[in-house]
């Protein structure tokens, strides 16, 4: 898996980390490693596989890990963070066959959501 920072910056991290010793408010962090605009994580032994992308929020990490055992490359976007172009120019250009959408419903209903989503998906 490779993250991308939004300062742009990527580096490997593992898919799931042991945090079973973190205290109770870092317990997240073991999906995906937290929070970041783009996660990328490739099933090499799926190479003729779909790509699928996720658009997500903080309770989409722990689906992802299961969408890499039926896709070659899922894309992970948080969509609260990331910016660098739309969802259509992001399809477009990583030749995505599936868009899946997991977040919460509290999330869902907020203020803000909608704005951000609206500019994403345009």
């Amino acid at each position: 898996m490779k993250i991308t920072t939004a300062e742009g910056n990527t580096f490997p991290w593992p898919v799931l980390t042991d945090m079973s010793g973190a205290d109770s408010s870092a317990k997240y962090m073991t999906f995906l490693g937290g929070d970041h605009p783009l996660t990328v994580i490739t099933n090499e032994d799926l190479p003729a596989a779909d790509n699928c992308v996720l658009i997500k929020d903080s309770f989409g990490n722990p689906f992802a890990p299961y969408l890499s055992q039926h896709y070659h490359n899922v894309y992970i976007i948080d969509y609260r963070s990331y910016s660098a172009m739309t969802l259509r120019h992001f399809v477009d250009y990583y030749e995505v066959d599936a868009v899946i959408f997991a977040e919460s419903l509290a999330m869902a209903q907020g203020d803000g959501t909608l704005d951000l989503l609206e500019w994403f998906c345009a």
